[in-house]
């Protein structure tokens, strides 16, 4: 869903709608949990069948299965506009079995009332997850993956920018290796000087 919303938002320029305001639940005695601000996002499509139209980037990410629906009642006011068409595509995408979608089941006990399948969820966690080397302290990187990091990274290989931590540091994604790196630009130096 990130990697989605980056691709694209990321120096272009949306239409952000104000939609409600919602304060702290009432059970909670906490006085710096301030009022929750809510908007939609609408991104003018660059490309594809929907090029210069304006898109509802949580309808989007609810068509493709990266994101689960909040669901509100009837009655609720405090909602998107959007609300009916995000629940209609949820629907359509939660029949599909698309993206996370994929891992519901249906629970006999609960009068077959559909629920997430945590164990398929896990298990695809863990297929998809990325080892963060970009400079926690607790992360040390072990000496055959580094090795081998040393390695493949003598050749060109694609990757992303995450995070830019300053003008000569950069956190890469590296897709193809489901790895996070922090690299440092060779021969320039940055500040007062």
């Amino acid at each position: 869903a990130k990697e989605f919303v980056r691709s694209l938002c990321i120096g272009k320029t949306v239409r952000l709608v104000h939609e409600y305001v919602r304060g702290p639940p009432p059970n909670i005695q906490n006085a710096k949990l301030g009022d929750k601000k809510f908007g939609s996002v609408y991104v003018t499509m660059e490309s594809g069948k929907d090029k210069g139209k304006e898109m509802n980037l949580a309808l989007m990410m609810v068509r493709k299965g990266l994101v689960d629906l909040i669901v509100h009642g009837k009655a609720e006011t405090n909602r998107s506009e959007d609300y009916a068409a995000l629940e209609d595509e949820w629907k359509k995408q939660r029949e599909a079995r698309t993206g996370l979608y994929a891992y519901l089941r249906v629970d006999k006990a609960k009068g077959n009332f559909i629920v997430p399948d945590h164990n398929r969820r896990q298990q695809k966690a863990e297929e998809d997850k990325v080892t963060d080397y970009s400079g926690a302290s607790d992360r040390v990187i072990p000496t055959h993956e580094l090795v081998r990091l040393k390695k493949e990274l003598s050749t060109k290989i694609k990757g992303v920018v995450e995070f830019i931590f300053g003008a000569n540091r950069l956190k890469i994604y590296i897709p193809g290796k489901k790895v996070c790196i922090a690299i440092r630009l060779a021969d320039i130096r940055v500040g007062s000087y």
